[in-house]
């Protein structure tokens, strides 16, 4: 087994645990302390996976344009619009303890993408990507059975509001 084998397998085992989470975290019923500290968990670590969806869409629309601009200006196909898939739905965060893989399903990761990607379009503006943002949130706060927790709901994208549009709270 070479290196890199070694690295991507650790990688899926990363992914296959951030997945079974969320999936444990809403396929479960009862409302064990174990139980209840996992669907907070998953929900604080989905709000950061949200914002990092977010902030990537932008930089990869950004990247895009130029990219269509450049191959129009050399005669070439533009490139197809990027767009969230399998990958999106993983995300990394750090924490004091080292990288946490996130697990955000496709659907929600894909209309966070979207939403990224109008944001920096200017298609939309702030209070419209807040809005929309925490529409999508609720809707995962409540596959999460958030709504049966004293506990405040998911907030993505409260960077807008501070002005903050670094990666800080994402690694590669």
């Amino acid at each position: 087994m070479g290196l890199f084998d070694w690295l991507d397998n650790g990688k899926t085992k990363d992914r296959d645990a951030a997945k079974a989470g969320f999936e444990k975290a809403i396929s479960s019923s009862g409302d064990s302390k174990e139980l209840r500290a996992l669907r907070i968990r998953v929900a604080l670590r989905s709000r950061t996976g949200l914002d990092i969806i977010f902030r990537k869409a932008m930089k990869t629309i950004a990247s895009h344009d130029e990219e269509v601009m450049i191959a129009m200006a050399g005669g070439q196909d533009p490139p197809p619009v990027p767009v969230a898939n399998l990958e999106t739905c993983f995300q990394t965060m750090a924490t004091v303890n080292g990288p946490v893989t996130i697990y955000i399903p496709l659907e929600f990761a894909t209309r966070f993408f979207d939403l990224g990607v109008r944001f920096q379009k200017n298609e939309i503006d702030i209070q419209t990507a807040l809005i929309e943002g925490q529409e999508i949130a609720n809707e995962l706060g409540t596959v999460l059975n958030l709504d049966q927790y004293m506990v405040q709901p998911i907030t993505p994208l409260e960077f807008l509001l501070t002005g903050e549009a670094s990666e800080s709270d994402e690694t590669e």
